[in-house]
């Protein structure tokens, strides 16, 4: 089976907004080959706060292809191989809202979330972000590039498959009570770990470019607003997540599970983003709610 690993950084908070892709083919218990191609976002607007993460700025991306190129040129490799993200709910949103942009058809693959697998093997550690299982396995690279941290999402699920005696990392989802998500034409799977069922509900594919969640995603969910509301006042947004059975906090944690970010977000969004926290911004909001 094709494993590859694959790694997006964006060039401001809208999951369409690609502008590089890292990917990491892995053979044999190593991995093997490892690519980064830049990418053009169809709106060449860089937010400071993406730029001060991943250090690309709009000129380096001027004269790359745009996202539909990039990823026709590892279409055959895609097909039918099993995927590897870091946060994968980030990742893999950003291919989706890519291709929903241009039109595209989505890929046919599994996919495994490399966060849910660590936090099931490794619960002793403080943190799992991808810099803090670079330490914890000694591996140095440079975060947020996005082929260096593709290359370390594959070692990451190397480390775990052998940490569990598994002799290849398909075999890992059996162990530790994970279901691996999947994408399809016709929209997409998560990928679940540890007996949230919820998560198993297919997500049809929308017309428009976002995936609409079921309203019971919010049940028992930690929810931040940061940065402005266009649309809805503050407390308009709280009660309509209450309403739903979510929590709204005040701050976020490694605990929140969904922050909602509009214009002026900063400390909030940048705490978000170090807890590997799902961020979207009002009109997602909007369509998750059902407004």
């Amino acid at each position: 089976m094709k494993i590859i690993a694959v790694d997006f950084e964006t060039a401001n908070e809208r999951r369409a907004s690609a502008c590089s892709v890292g990917l990491a083919w892995i053979d044999g218990g190593n991995v093997v080959r490892v690519e980064e191609r830049l990418i053009r976002p169809k709106e060449m607007r860089f937010s400071g706060f993406n730029i001060g993460i991943h250090g690309i700025h709009p000129e380096d991306v001027e004269d790359a292809p745009e996202f539909p190129d990039v990823m026709d040129e590892f279409a055959d490799d895609f097909a039918g191989a099993l995927m590897l993200a870091h946060n994968a709910s980030f990742d893999m949103s950003v291919w989706r809202a890519s291709a929903d942009l241009y039109g595209l058809a989505y890929p046919s693959f599994d996919y495994l979330c490399t966060v849910q697998m660590t936090r099931r093997v490794w619960p002793e550690l403080p943190s799992h972000k991808l810099n803090a299982l670079g330490r914890h396995l000694c591996i140095s690279f440079k975060h947020h590039n996005a082929a260096e941290d593709a290359s370390v999402c594959g070692q990451v699920a190397l480390a775990v498959a052998a940490d569990l005696g598994a002799p290849h990392i398909p075999a890992v989802p059996a162990l530790i009570d994970m279901v691996p998500g999947r994408m399809y034409a016709g929209g997409y799977v998560p990928c679940s770990c540890g007996g949230t069922s919820w998560r198993r509900t297919p997500v049809r594919r929308p017309v428009s470019n976002v995936a609409v969640p079921q309203a019971a995603i919010l049940a028992g969910k930690t929810i931040v607003f940061t940065g402005s509301l266009e649309r809805m006042s503050r407390d308009e947004a709280r009660r309509a997540a209450e309403a739903l059975g979510g929590k709204v906090a005040s701050s976020v944690s490694s605990l929140t599970d969904l922050v909602i970010a509009g214009p002026g977000a900063g400390r909030r969004l940048a705490r978000a983003k170090k807890h590997g926290v799902t961020v979207i911004g009002e009109d997602t909001w909007l369509k998750l709610i059902g407004g």
